[in-house]
């Protein structure tokens, strides 16, 4: 039986591809890059697959191969960058997708690959600029209005981070991570666009079910000093689950902004007694627990919140600050 050109075998090893059969795909396309060391595709194919099964060695070997035969090819390089990202090698990742972005710079997908790298470093500002130049191209996603919003919000840049958050949920209202984003930034803008105001009453006035984009919103309209409306929020979710924990919450809070401590301290009374303590109604008491001569049993109630071993870092975080603001009596200790 004569043996089948190099055409036909690539053509078979992408056919056990498609079927899922990767083992022999890979045996394939070994036997191809052994007697066909030229063909970039085997190679390519191969540090696809073998960074696939995590097999990350194997991958940078055959991807380097790949781009000795054409450096100029730019799936070969965001193969190998993806491929060092799953090794941690962040820095040659960013070289590879850099000579991705420096051979095709109106692909949005490559700047934001870029962009990844960045933010995974902790380099903020360079994330931000390769967010911006793929918002530029013409395959420019909505995603990346929310990943901008994010990482203004990060940087307490308010303006900028519900300006972006904004125009996003303009496409997506049900993005609940979006949602959160705007409803944090929002309060931070001094002055508020009518755009910005056309959105929050589009969603005062929309039915939407998520009670999470319920809640969000509600804490933002307490913040924003429109109580009437925050109230109306989690009434419409209590009116149908009266039990719902999220909406006691935020209810209890708004009473909290407004100075209805008695009402406050009436909703949190079950959650600081339950076994394990909540700890979103722990940190809510430490606003006023100063106020209505109960500082020494929040302070007992913090304690047991940083006593679990398994608490999140970020929430840690807010325990600890909120530690601090009952043994100051409520005192800022820097001018806001």
């Amino acid at each position: 039986m004569p043996e089948k050109n190099l055409e036909s075998q690539l053509r078979d090893a992408g056919v056990l591809v498609d079927r899922g059969q990767y083992q022999d795909a890979v045996a394939l396309y070994e036997s191809i890059a052994n007697s066909h060391a030229e063909c970039i595709e085997a190679w390519l194919m191969l540090g696809s697959l073998y960074g696939e099964a995590g097999e990350t060695e194997k991958a940078i070997n055959s991807l380097v191969q790949a781009t000795k035969l054409d450096p100029e090819n730019v799936s070969v390089q965001e193969i190998l960058g993806q491929v060092y990202c799953s090794k941690g090698d962040l820095q040659q990742a960013l070289g590879c997708f850099d000579k991705a972005v420096f051979a095709h710079p109106d692909d949005a997908d490559l700047h934001c690959l870029v962009a990844e790298v960045y933010r995974a470093q902790g380099n903020q500002e360079a994330a931000i600029d390769a967010f911006e130049r793929a918002r530029n191209c013409e395959n420019a996603t909505d995603q990346i209005n929310a990943m901008l919003g994010y990482l203004y919000l990060q940087k307490e840049d308010y303006p900028n981070a519900e300006e972006y958050y904004r125009q996003y949920l303009l496409n997506d209202k049900d993005d609940v991570a979006a949602v959160t984003g705007w409803c944090a930034a929002m309060p931070g803008v001094e002055k508020r666009s009518a755009e910005s105001e056309q959105l929050l009453e589009s969603y005062l006035k929309s039915k939407t079910s998520e009670t999470e984009i319920i809640v969000q919103l509600a804490g933002m309209c307490s913040r924003l000093g429109r109580h009437g409306d925050a109230e109306d929020l989690v009434e419409r979710v209590l009116k149908e689950n009266p039990g719902d924990d999220r909406c006691l919450l935020a209810k209890a809070e708004i009473l909290e902004r407004q100075g209805d401590l008695p009402g406050a301290f009436e909703i949190l009374k079950p959650f600081l007694e339950s076994q394990p303590v909540n700890v979103h109604a722990v940190l809510i008491f430490a606003k006023f627990s100063h106020v209505v001569g109960l500082k020494n049993e929040c302070l007992q109630l913090l304690q047991t919140v940083l006593a679990d071993e398994e608490l999140p870092h970020d929430t840690r975080g807010q325990v600890l600050m909120a530690v601090d603001w009952v043994n100051s009596d409520g005192e800022r200790k820097h001018a806001d």
